[in-house]
């Protein structure tokens, strides 16, 4: 049996530092940051997708490895942030759920699900 290699890519991820408002009537995007991560996407196993609810399964969900392990979800609330997103295969992804992180691995990474934002028409 051979050991593949894990490969994590250079990619920069787009992390929302304050939030859109209107002006003049029309939407403002909040100011963001453009990070750079080595990550690794892969798609989700179909057993892994059955621990999701059936409304989140057809999102597009990939499973996404990062070495810096600082990629954030969405958190809800006074203080909180928008998901950190990112571009793979002609995409946008946002960071949909902290999985786990385990620093003690033989390769320090952590384990995110993001889902892929839908695209709609102006």
């Amino acid at each position: 049996m051979r050991l593949r290699l894990i490969k994590f890519v250079p990619t920069m991820i787009t992390r929302k530092t304050s939030a859109g408002s209107y002006v003049n009537g029309k939407w403002v995007e909040g100011a963001s940051e453009t990070l750079e991560r080595n990550i690794k996407v892969q798609p989700l196993r179909p057993l892994e997708l059955q621990a999701f609810p059936e409304s989140d399964r057809n999102k597009g969900l990939v499973q996404v490895f990062c070495q810096e392990a600082d990629l954030r979800a969405t958190q809800q609330g006074v203080g909180g942030w928008q998901a950190d997103e990112f571009t793979w295969g002609g995409y946008v992804y946002e960071i949909y759920q902290v999985e786990w992180h385990d620093p003690s691995a033989c390769i320090p990474h952590g384990r995110y699900i993001a889902a892929r934002k839908e695209v709609t028409p102006n």
